[in-house]
């Protein structure tokens, strides 16, 4: 191997494990045997989220190169308004996990605030490790508080950090979606650099918007119900602001590629590359991916390379026979009409030996113990939601370090005894045609201040 050159990821033989027993390491080759080749994993344990909070200050004056750019009063006080106040607010001990609101306007400020001074990150992250990696949070502040609190208490260097990147798909399901994203968003503007938020397919307005499929679930619908149809709709439409400019993957290391739903397809010009056009610092905002009349060829292929990273799923095993000569099919669980795609082993072959990555860490789908590792242990797919509409599944983290992916788990009867079942049961397939073409999804109205390119 060349002096310099970045030395290939592999994943750890052993995983943490937090169950019954407390606290303690398995090989994952055992737990994954056990689960008939399906490998998952649960995150953590204790404290206040006010901890993390205390660590990432600590960390940054210790480390003065790691340290934040300079963040203005105008961002620091609301942040750290906001996370003061969810800490105060929310009750663990309960076993329902519920919110005491006590101060909802100043909350809204605040929030209103950093949606406005937050500015928007490239469309495509560079980054480094050590970093934990949480997938789908859905709403649920529960597994939220309980993973953030705990991810840097195991009195361990090894399974400790605090570089975060989220995934995706904050909001929508659960119970407590406004707050998730709030402390999401308050954790982005006062640590831009050592917590990272990526956009999936529910920090869209049409899928955050859309009553009718999510019910109470739905992030409109629980803005509406904190701060009434007014107020609510102003404030749904300033975190829409700040959704609107997440990135859309990150590359951790050099090796390790994350998004939230998987890789775009090649381009009509199959010899330029998605990734060069997400690297564009000009790489357009969009609130919305179906095509419009009036885009040009460069705009239709921007919004299928975001539609697809937010979008698409591994192909199942019993697929790969069916896909196209580039290894892409169509994801008709997700579109009918065939929109959406899969990805088949070829074109993920071709994607991560054209950059030159090892893995590709996602999240978007629902897994049994939290994690799931396919073609041929290429693809992680990590799910940090538990008690999902309320299944059984437990959730996980990925933590990379030290050229390794270690793996979080907790048993899902630990998830059981900690989180009890998620509030909302309903649990629809996203089929595009319903967030396309539904009357009941809401209209956003375009913020004063809408930024059109990153």
């Amino acid at each position: 191997m060349a002096d310099g050159e970045a030395k290939p990821f592999k994943i750890s033989q052993k995983m943490l494990v937090v169950d019954e027993r407390g606290v303690h390491t398995r090989r994952v080759v055992d737990v994954i045997q056990e689960q008939g080749n399906k490998d998952g994993t649960n995150p953590m344990l204790v404290g206040t989220m006010a901890d993390l909070n205390n660590v990432l200050e600590r960390y940054e004056s210790e480390y003065p190169h790691h340290a934040r750019p300079e963040v203005s009063q105008a961002v620091h006080k609301p942040s750290q308004w906001i996370l003061n106040y969810l800490d105060e607010c929310y009750t663990p001990d309960n076993q329902d996990g519920v919110f005491r609101h006590t101060d909802i306007q100043t909350f809204a400020q605040c929030i209103n605030t950093l949606c406005i001074n937050v500015d928007p990150t490239t469309a495509m992250l560079d980054l480094q490790s050590p970093m934990y990696v949480l997938g789908d949070i859905h709403g649920n502040y529960k597994d939220l508080n309980y993973l953030s609190k705990n991810i840097v208490q195991f009195n361990s260097l090894k399974y400790s950090a605090v570089n975060l990147l989220f995934l995706g798909d904050y909001v929508d399901r659960g119970p407590y979606s406004v707050e998730t994203a709030a402390w999401i968003l308050a954790m982005r503007a006062k640590f831009p650099l050592r917590v990272n938020v990526l956009r999936g397919n529910h920090e869209f307005y049409s899928v955050n918007g859309d009553e009718a499929t999510y019910g109470s679930g739905s992030f409109f619908a629980q803005c509406k119900e904190l701060w009434g149809p007014k107020q609510g709709e102003a404030i749904w439409n300033d975190f829409n602001t700040f959704f609107d400019g997440l990135a859309f993957a990150a590359v951790v290391d050099e090796r390790i590629f994350c998004v939230h739903g998987g890789i775009p397809r090649p381009l009509d010009d199959k010899s330029a590359d998605p990734l060069q056009l997400l690297r564009d610092p000009v790489f357009p905002i969009f609130t919305e991916l179906w095509p419009h009349d009036e885009d040009d060829d460069l705009v239709r292929e921007q919004r299928r390379i975001a539609s697809d990273m937010v979008w698409s799923d591994p192909a199942p095993e019993d697929h790969e026979a069916f896909l196209d000569a580039d290894g892409f099919g169509p994801n008709m669980f997700r579109d009918p009409t065939g929109r959406l795609p899969v990805f088949g082993s070829k074109a993920l072959t071709e994607f991560l030996q054209k950059h030159n990555f090892d893995f590709i860490i996602r999240a978007h789908e629902i897994k049994a113990d939290g994690i799931q590792i396919t073609k041929h242990a290429r693809v992680i797919t990590v799910f940090s939601s538990s008690g999902y509409c309320g299944s059984d599944n437990g959730s996980a983290a990925v933590f990379i370090n030290e050229g390794k992916l270690r793996f979080i788990l907790a048993s899902r009867s630990a998830n059981r005894k900690r989180t009890g079942a998620a509030t909302f049961s309903r649990c629809d397939s996203e089929f595009v045609g319903l967030v396309r073409t539904n009357s009941s999804i809401a209209e956003r109205k375009p913020p004063a201040a809408q930024k059109s390119l990153r």
